[in-house]
């Protein structure tokens, strides 16, 4: 679409919010208008590639076999022993190649390259140039001529080694030649068939729509802004709300009038305890020692005297005083008496004579017993029993 000379020069858009719609609208036109899909369907301009004749040398297929991973597409990667050597073409590496070993030559398949163990043997013919001129083999497979199709070509990338997929799109190339390169091209998306003027409309189209798609991204994205904007709002509306709930709910600090009050109060409470203190104080001090007598004379003893009350230091709870009168204070007791009998002495004994000193008794004889103090009244005393 070409704009008139009079909107060639600067376009101006509308400032502040930009309608999606209408800008979708003002880019597409620059491209093409919507076609409908059906117009891109048509007859094609070019004919189909012709597929090659089947080359035993180059490309084989393997059926029946009871190891189902040996089953496939095997194409040419090499030559083993004067014949050729087959691939599988797919992730998990199969080889067909022909075992030269006297009498026991036969064509195998084998997981790796070297490998004594087999999964599939051709023993019949020993002397046969091609797989596909072999009988069935040990596990029911058989060898049989394969076609080059697109779909094969399209088999060529599951291989994992890269050397090995050189290899076979060169082998291809040389034996097929433009056919191989026509099918390939086809498979890879390479070669169009349609019109070029139907593929610039594919293009417009595609771009169109990725531009539509594009604005549809913008139109939610700008409503997903708003939305997000308008729950901020909301959400600070809420917290300015709580936030004046807790300050009214909170005592705020105290003021200078408030702390002045509160200690003038505290200062006439505290003189006012000081004042009552010293009215009990002299209360006290007068009533202490003055006797009190009963106006009718009965109840009441001459000689009694008033408790002074006094006030806890700690608690300030008044308490009584101790008795300060005659007979209300503690009393002495009497002295105790001391004992009228002594303990008795403590026995002495005699020096015996130097003769018994370190000699032992004679049979018979008898130590002299020690003399015992004789008391008034005791055993052996005056007046005791056994005593003079």
């Amino acid at each position: 679409t070409v704009l008139p000379p009079s909107a060639q020069g600067t376009i101006n858009l509308p400032r502040g919010d930009v309608n999606a719609h209408m800008f979708g609208h003002f880019l597409a036109s620059t491209y093409a208008p919507p076609l409908p899909p059906t117009t891109y369907i048509e007859a094609r301009e070019d004919e189909d590639i012709e597929l090659p004749e089947p080359n035993p040398s180059v490309l084989v297929e393997v059926l029946d076999c009871k190891d189902v991973m040996t089953n496939g597409i095997f194409a040419w990667v090499g030559m083993c022993n004067l014949r050729p050597l087959y691939r599988i073409l797919g992730p998990e590496p199969r080889y067909l190649y022909y075992a030269e070993n006297d009498i026991a030559s036969n064509w195998r398949i084998v997981n790796k390259m070297g490998a004594e163990d087999f999964v599939e043997r051709f023993r019949r013919p020993s002397d046969a140039k091609l797989p596909v001129d072999c009988e069935k083999g040990d596990y029911g497979g058989c060898v049989v001529e394969a076609k080059l199709t697109p779909e094969i070509v399209s088999k060529i990338s599951m291989i994992n080694s890269h050397e090995e997929k050189l290899t076979i799109r060169s082998k291809f190339a040389e034996v097929y030649g433009q056919q191989f390169v026509a099918i390939e091209g086809n498979s890879r998306g390479l070669i169009s068939k349609a019109s070029p003027v139907v593929a610039v409309a594919h293009a417009l189209e595609s771009q169109q729509r990725a531009v539509q798609l594009l604005h549809s991204q913008l139109s939610a994205e700008i409503q997903r802004r708003e939305a997000a904007e308008q729950h901020s709002q909301t959400m600070e509306e809420a917290f300015e709300t709580l936030q004046l709930r807790i300050q009214a709910q909170l005592p705020g600090p105290p003021s200078v009038a408030n702390l002045q009050e509160i200690h003038a109060i505290n200062k006439q409470q505290r003189m006012k305890v000081a004042e009552e203190q010293q009215l009990q104080r002299r209360d006290r001090d007068s009533n202490i020692g003055t006797p009190l007598f009963s106006d009718g004379g009965g109840g009441s003893v001459a000689g009694e005297f008033c408790k002074a009350t006094v006030f806890d230091p700690t608690s300030g709870k008044p308490e009584w005083a101790p008795d300060l009168g005659p007979g209300c204070g503690p009393v002495p007791c009497a002295p105790m008496a001391p004992k009228d009998r002594k303990p008795q002495a403590a026995p002495t004994f005699r020096r015996g004579p130097a003769s018994m000193r370190g000699s032992p008794l004679a049979p018979g004889s008898r130590m002299d017993t020690p003399s015992v103090p004789q008391t008034p009244g005791g055993p052996g005393g005056p007046g005791g029993p056994g005593g003079p």
